[in-house]
Formats: C-alpha cells, structure tokens, sequence
C-alpha cells in the first residue's frame, strides 16, 4: 500500500468523522422562526434585545464548544499520521529486507562466475535453491489455502487470510445447507418438493435397519427401505423419490432421518434459530414430512417443518400420504 493510498484512507475517516456531527448551533440566528426567511417576527424578536449588551457565545456542534471539536479533529489526524508513518516503515523494512537479498544473491553469483569447477557450479545452484526459498513468500500467488473454505484456491501458496466458510442457510451444491459437522461437511436440503404432496412411507412391516434416528443414518435407512420395498412389491414411496431423484446436477439425495428432519425444522423451517424465516419454502398447507425412521412395522416418523415440532404425534401410519423433502451430504 503506497503513502498516497494510506493518506487518502485517512483523510476519508476524518470527513466521516467530521460529517457525522449533525447539530450545529450558532451565537445569534436571525431567522428565530426557522421558517427560511427574515420576516417581521424575526426583527421583532431580535428588538428585544436593543440596547442591551450582546457577547457572542461559543459555537457549539452537538453540544460541543468549535475549539474543542477542533482539537479533537487535530487529535484524530495527529493519531492517523502516526499509524500512517508505521505502516510505511514496516511496508519500508521488508521492501529493503527483499531488496537485500536480491543484492546478495547478485554479488554471490557475480563471485562465483569466473570458477566453472564442479565445486563452484555446486555452490551456485545451492545457492540459488536457498536463495529462492527465501524469496518465496515475496513472489509466490497469496490467496485462500484452507480446503475446507468455499473459496479456496488450489493455486494459492500463501494464505491472505481471505478464506470464506461455508455457513447454515448458504446455496451449495444443489441445496440450502442446514447442518454443518466439524469436520467441513454437512447435509444439504433440495430447495424445493418436487411433486405434489402425495407419497407414502411404504407398506406395513419391520424393515430391518431402517429405525437409524440420529444425524446420518438417513442414507442408510433409505437404502434399507428401497431394497425391503423391492422384495415386497410395495407401492413406490417416500425413499424411492428420493433415490431416484436427480436435481440441480446431483443425483446422491436420499430421505432425512428423523434427526436430521428436526435439523431442517430447526434451521430452515420453523424453528427459525437462525433467523431466515421458512428459507426452505415449506408447504403451510402440507408441513408434516416424512423421515425415514420406522417407529415400527405399522408407523414411520413424520415431522411438522412449519409449526412447534412437538405440536403433531409423530408416529404415522405408514399408507398414509405426507410430503417429501430430500437431503444429500457433502464433505
């Protein structure tokens, strides 16, 4: 950063500072109406005063005398020049420090020209290798080096501290995200329900595995009820639409456990802990979705993604129709 460019930031933090006082008031106002005009009133105010004594008072800014804003002003430049003057000599040091070396590495290779031994031509390139590790971090491309960042650079050998973290509610990979783990991953919504809000959880029956509730079982629950259906002949249900489903370029989605169904009440439904309202566009008239948890053979686990999450009894007959909201997950 050049001086000038530090100077005009300074001088651009003194205007907001000085066009930030908003009150002024003066020692004597003729226009006593504040009306924008001088008229008969005004002079008849200001009579009052004939042939008294006037001492002008001090003009005041925000109930502030001038000469104290002044030298509050003169305070903030005198401070704004000191870390000015700083900066420049940092930004000074390592400008001589690169400088240096450069120098150095020119004086060395100068030395070292009229000497074509093997030794000699060792030394050179040893210290032309050293030389440009040094030099590295002055020349190398600076960006976002942190993989778990969504705007991470491949390319980038020094961290400039730009990294930008994927957080609840961004539009990512095909999807609104609603639950982050701490390893960088997380599960996705689809945006939307695609269809009408007729699919059934499947037919009665255990299903063996499908009763996973906790975050992450939801793709093996899924798997579990496609492979029980196909061995039934059951109707084509909640967990089929889901598998089946290809959208936004991915084709991974699956049907939610009931844990992760409450992770999209919670962040992106009703339950609002982030503030973004209904981000996930759930239906009002069709909030009860299914999970993929069977409660047993007759029931599945349904949530409400609109209303108090334990204002509905979420054990569901299984025939019956709710709606459908898919998830996939990323790492």
């Amino acid at each position: 950063m050049t001086m000038r460019t530090l100077l005009f930031l300074a001088l651009i933090g003194l205007y907001f500072s000085l066009s930030a006082q908003e009150t002024i008031n003066y020692p004597y106002n003729p226009d006593s109406d504040s009306s924008g005009d001088i008229v008969i009133g005004d002079l008849q105010d200001f009579l009052i005063t004939y042939g008294n004594n006037f001492s002008p008072s001090e003009i005041q800014i925000d109930g502030v005398g001038l000469l104290q804003v002044i030298q509050g002003l003169q305070n903030q430049l005198d401070d704004i020049f000191v870390e000015t003057e700083l900066a420049i000599h940092d930004l000074q040091s390592e400008n001589d420090s690169l400088s240096q070396q450069v120098i150095d590495l020119q004086n060395h290779i100068t030395g070292l020209a009229s000497n074509t031994s093997i030794d000699s031509l060792s030394q050179v390139i040893s210290y032309l290798d050293s030389s440009l590790n040094a030099l590295t971090p002055f020349v190398l491309y600076s960006g976002c080096t942190d993989e778990s960042a969504k705007n991470f650079d491949p390319n980038a050998v020094n961290d400039d501290g730009s990294c930008d973290y994927l957080a609840i509610g961004d539009f990512h990979q095909g999807g609104i995200i609603f639950y982050l783990d701490t390893n960088g991953g997380g599960l996705i919504a689809a945006p939307k329900d695609v269809g009408v809000p007729n699919w059934v959880w499947g037919c009665s029956g255990n299903i063996p595995g499908a009763d996973g509730t906790a975050v992450g079982t939801g793709y093996q629950n899924t798997l579990d009820m496609i492979n029980a259906y196909e061995n039934w002949s059951c109707d084509y249900g909640a967990a089929n639409y889901c598998a089946d489903l290809n959208l936004n370029g991915y084709d991974d989605w699956y049907l939610p456990s009931s844990d992760e169904l409450y992770h999209i009440w919670l962040n992106i439904g009703g339950g609002n802990s982030y503030g973004f309202g209904n981000l996930g566009f759930f239906y009002f008239d069709y909030s009860n979705y299914w999970s993929s948890t069977e409660v047993d053979g007759e029931n599945g686990f349904s949530g409400n993604t609109i209303d108090d999450w334990d204002s509905i009894a979420h054990p569901l007959d299984k025939t019956w129709t709710q709606s459908v909201r898919a998830i996939r997950s990323f790492n």
